[in-house]
């Protein structure tokens, strides 16, 4: 992006020629950069212009003074310095059409801020899919571990003047709140609990428009979240905090742009597997790929419900339906305490895995589980070793790290009684004798650890049901 956002800029011939040697500049610096795919000219300065307001206090000559002042930049200047020392194609502004008009989703690209700013629910981002998404996003809380750093925490709540401070979206809280009672059914009251919510719900509701884009190439061929990172400690739409410490959104957009992704949609239609290869390296010649289909829907402690099987010759096309299955195949009235289970395998081998709900989780009947597991302490390696399982499906396991480090994976659900190994990297050269770890290899209790707490949706949400 050339650095002009959200604003109508002067025309004058002294700006002119800054910005025509700003862009010369920065072109001929950037242009061989191999992340460098396009010139963008503006971010929402076309579409503020057009369908914002900004016109309403103008006279007709002063609006053709400032659309004559736009067209210099970005009709002229911009593209012509980009032709110039580059090779790379010029885009005059993002988007190219607002959500206002009827064309946004069919031309060009798109900023879709319905989901949030006009409070609709995520699952219309599966339902207006773009040809390209350049902007769509989700505010969530910062970890406490990051709260702390502005305002004690001591008896903190959601009315203390820090916290708003550092919210600075005028509706902010209030649409966290709406989607928190919407999506889950609940408005935790402890700032602890409210924190680690909204970040879950950000991940579920942003993974939800990823996984839709990635599932409808060659529609759609490219999705752009709101936004990477912080430039202070804030409530924001950063999927990574001030510090680079990462949110659940994070791992989400990790797992989600996986080169090979196996994804699941449920809807009144039924159910829908998809296989989605942006490298199409799966099927490399004409040869048929035969993959074996295996769905289950398990309770969520993990005792089966319904099993069925088939057979699909795969093409190997960028995104492509794996397998679909009506509702009455499966066992609905159990959808609130069940989970799904699919797999995919070749010659024997699994090959893809995709788990999840059934229901909603407002509906959802998920319990409070029971997770046991084991930390080696690896000293020599630099690094600890998570080994856990669950009696109970869990949804959204995530690690909240005590201390500065890395985890090899995060934000995950867990099969009833299936183990997962996890790593922790420490950060500091000394943390063993920090912590009073002896050398070699140590073996400590989950609940016992002094690196990481233990949270998920499921720790939220549980209902005790018998």
């Amino acid at each position: 992006d050339f650095m002009f956002a959200c604003a109508m800029y002067p025309g004058d011939k002294a700006f002119a020629k800054s910005v025509s040697d700003e862009a010369e500049f920065q072109v001929r610096r950037l242009s061989h950069h191999p992340s460098v795919v396009l010139w963008c000219g503006n971010n929402e300065n076309s579409e503020g212009w057009a369908r914002w307001g900004w016109q309403s206090d103008l006279g007709w000559w002063e609006r053709r003074r400032v659309e004559k002042s736009y067209h210099r930049i970005f009709h002229d200047i911009l593209p012509q310095r980009v032709e110039a020392y580059s090779d790379l194609p010029y885009w005059e502004s993002s988007p190219m059409l607002g959500r206002g008009d009827p064309e946004h989703e069919f031309r060009g690209d798109a900023h879709y801020w319905g989901v949030w700013h006009d409070a609709e629910p995520f699952e219309v981002l599966e339902q207006r899919v773009p040809r390209f998404m350049s902007e769509f996003g989700f505010q969530s809380f910062p970890s406490m571990h990051t709260i702390a750093t502005f305002t004690d925490t001591a008896d903190l709540n959601l009315s203390n003047p820090d916290l708003l401070n550092h919210e600075k979206h005028p509706r902010g809280i209030s649409l966290i709140n709406l989607y928190m009672e919407r999506d889950f059914g609940i408005v935790p009251q402890s700032v602890a609990d409210y924190s680690m919510l909204s970040r879950f719900q950000q991940a579920v509701g942003i993974g939800k428009g990823l996984r839709a884009h990635r599932r409808s190439q060659p529609t759609c061929m490219g999705t752009l979240y709101w936004q990477l990172n912080d430039c202070w400690p804030v409530v924001s739409w950063s999927s990574m905090e001030y510090d680079g410490r990462k949110k659940p959104l994070h791992w989400e957009v990790k797992h989600v742009f996986a080169p090979q992704l196996l994804d699941c949609t449920i809807d009144s239609t039924g159910f829908k597997a998809f296989l989605i290869d942006d490298q199409s390296s799966l099927k490399s010649d004409s040869n048929s790929m035969l993959f074996a289909c295996e769905l289950v829907q398990c309770t969520l402690n993990g005792d089966t419900l319904k099993h069925m099987q088939w057979t699909h010759d795969y093409l190997g096309l960028p995104s492509e339906e794996v397998g679909n299955v009506p509702l009455d195949s499966l066992i609905v009235d159990r959808f609130p305490t069940s989970y799904y289970s699919l797999q995919l395998a070749q010659h024997g081998t699994k090959q893809f895995e995709c788990h999840g709900l059934f229901a909603s989780y407002k509906i959802a009947e998920l319990r409070q589980p029971k997770i046991d597991g084991k930390v080696f302490v690896l000293t020599n390696q630099n690094q600890v070793i998570i080994a856990i399982t669950a009696d109970q499906y869990v949804s959204g396991l995530w690690f909240e790290s005590k201390i500065g480090g890395t985890f090899s994976d995060n934000y995950i659900d867990l099969i009833p009684n299936v183990g997962k190994a996890i790593r922790f990297m420490p950060v500091s050269e000394n943390w063993s004798s920090e912590l009073g770890i002896p050398e070699g290899i140590t073996t400590i209790d989950l609940e016992d650890n002094p690196f990481f707490e233990v949270q998920s949706i499921n720790t939220l949400l549980h209902q005790d049901i018998d």
